[in-house]
């Protein structure tokens, strides 16, 4: 009967008993595992910096959402004045008497005349627009028919 090689000592476990190839291969996959490994740390620190990212990003948006909010409702506030302000400019220059507003409309600037014209009623609009400088009304008519609301009777407040 033959020995049993473990019994002697002759088994895998000493390590006298691996062929050099063995010792090379266990090498390495010994060095592979290591490897491994490493990656797998790395792997895991990526992970979590990717993760710290998202939840910077995800705070991001949420302020930023927030800013957004705020400014929409600020835009809705100063929409809401400016209209206010263009009523009563409608308003004092529809108790004027025609002649001294087109006087002061001449010098206007193209913009706020349209904003303001927009708002009168064409009884309170046309009387203004007649007495205006010829070149300055034809502008401003050409202006108002480029916004595709030309002021109609009753259709607006202030008239």
């Amino acid at each position: 009967a033959t020995p049993d090689p473990q019994a002697t000592g002759g088994g895998r476990e000493n390590p006298a008993a691996f062929t050099q190839s063995e010792i090379d291969l266990l090498q390495r996959l010994s060095e592979r595992r290591e490897q491994l490994e490493n990656r797998g740390r790395e792997l895991d620190q990526r992970e979590a910096m990717l993760r710290a990212a998202e939840g910077r990003i995800d705070r991001k948006i949420a302020d930023m959402k927030g800013l957004e909010a705020s400014i929409q409702g600020m835009l809705k506030q100063h929409t809401a004045e400016e209209q206010t302000r263009l009523e009563r400019l409608v308003n004092i220059y529809k108790v004027m008497k025609p002649k001294d507003a087109a006087r002061i409309f001449n010098d206007m600037d193209m913009p706020l005349i349209v904003d303001i014209f927009m708002l009168m009623t064409e009884r309170n609009s046309a009387p203004i627009l007649a007495d205006m400088d010829a070149l300055k009304a034809r502008s401003v008519t050409q202006e108002l028919a480029h916004k595709q609301v030309l002021p109609e009777p009753g259709s607006r407040p202030g008239g």
